[in-house]
């Protein structure tokens, strides 16, 4: 039988022929093909339609059953994986462990190291994904995961993110690569929540010294805002689907290049209108600062009050305007918020209240760098306290007609 497909008969009468597919890993920085993943399918002996792993798995009512199926499946991978391997020594394979059959007696069994010992391919290619939710005892689950690191194998969360995923898991296991699922992936362009959870799962990984990698990617726009929220490893339909024997390597290539053009444009787009956005702010800041800093008719300085009423004036200078208000020099309030009535989310109204006058702004981001001695700072986009709305928030100094340095704060819709 040729290597390009692998039809393994196990010896179980209750497991079908299998048939290794291998679905390409991704670096869009790199910009080549990091590995596969393996994934089994059964294949009916009589018909030859493939059965998908879930169907497959789900037959298997048994602990036993589950357990050799599971070895059976690795086996076979790891077959199928050697012609590859040869190829290119350098391409890693990744392998699923069914997670709810490790416990204690499991962990030292070392089926799994005698079979890759066996496949001459070295630990140091073999990734070993755990769907970690899936797992019984964490201690069991810890314990596996430190011998086999130890061995030189790569250990990956898989589905993380999904349904039960524990966040703890990170730090307990300190796995090498965190597979991001499918759901947090699907349409990630079109959703801020979406985009917000992912950034703080590849914040939490770069500091606990793991990749991450988004599974499931299908469209070029998921992959570029994958990219933009700090993600580098990739997996899915765009980049090639799940294939026996050798992977389509020019193909992904393509898309991989494909991506990379498309992110080096939008990133120069991106910045060009920032420069853009940013002179925009730049005036609106000036106009607002010039209108409060103007002296009263009677030639003094406007008092707090005044200076209020002045904001309320100013509210029309912008249409993205959501808030404004002014602080000391301690980051305390000096005005009431003033805001559009039309944009409070009603529904919400004892969540979100906008800040009085003498409200402590001194540990917030916008205040904290015009203490360190900046004169101008904005804000990425975050959900606002005042109308429960996305906003960012510009500060800038400046001085009323008697020298008195204040802070104005602009509130910008963003949604």
């Amino acid at each position: 039988m040729p290597h390009s497909i692998l039809a393994h008969r196990p010896r179980s009468a209750h497991i079908p022929p299998l048939e290794i597919h291998f679905q390409p890993l991704v670096s869009l920085r790199r910009g080549t093909v990091l590995g596969v993943e393996a994934l089994a399918r059964g294949k009916d002996p009589e018909t030859g339609a493939l059965i998908t792993p879930d169907h497959l798995f789900g037959k298997t009512r048994s602990q036993e059953a589950r357990l050799e199926l599971d070895r059976r499946c690795r086996q076979a991978a790891l077959e199928a994986f050697r012609p590859l391997h040869k190829a290119d020594p350098n391409l890693l394979l990744s392998i699923n462990v069914d997670a709810s059959i490790i416990d204690a007696s499991s962990v030292h069994s070392k089926v799994l190291e005698e079979q890759v010992a066996a496949s001459g391919i070295p630990p140091e290619n073999i990734i070993v994904e755990i769907v970690e939710s899936k797992a019984g005892g964490t201690l069991a689950l810890m314990e596996f995961v430190a011998e086999y690191k130890r061995l030189g194998f790569v250990l990956a969360l898989d589905d993380f993110g999904a349904g039960h995923s524990n966040l703890d898991r990170i730090h307990l296991l300190k796995p090498d690569l965190v597979k991001l699922d499918r759901c947090l992936i699907s349409r990630i362009h079109r959703h801020f929540h979406k985009q917000e959870v992912v950034k703080s799962f590849v914040r939490l990984a770069g500091r606990t010294g793991c990749l991450v990698l988004g599974e499931g990617v299908e469209r070029l726009d998921e992959a570029l805002t994958l990219l933009e929220c700090g993600v580098d490893v990739f997996q899915g339909f765009y980049f090639g689907r799940p294939v026996p024997g050798f992977p389509d390597w020019a193909a992904s290539e393509v898309s991989v290049a494909q991506v990379a053009e498309a992110h080096k444009t939008s990133s120069i787009r991106h910045y060009n209108s920032e420069k853009i956005r940013f002179s925009g702010y730049n005036a609106l800041v000036d106009r607002i600062s010039a209108t409060l800093g103007a002296t009263t008719a009677q030639g003094n300085a406007p008092t707090n009050t005044q200076l209020e009423e002045r904001l309320r004036q100013c509210l029309d200078a912008d249409a993205r305007i959501e808030c404004l208000y002014l602080l000391d020099s301690q980051g305390i309030q000096s005005t009431d918020t003033v805001r559009r009535p039309e944009w409070v989310r009603k529904s919400r109204r004892l969540l979100y209240e906008p800040a009085r006058r003498g409200a402590d702004h001194s540990c917030k981001e916008y205040f904290l760098p015009l203490r360190s001695g900046l004169t101008r700072f904005t804000t990425e986009p975050y959900i606002s306290q005042a109308s429960g709305r996305r906003c960012l928030t510009i500060s800038s100094m400046f001085l009323d007609p008697d020298g008195t340095a204040r802070i104005l704060c602009i509130d910008l819709n963003e949604e």
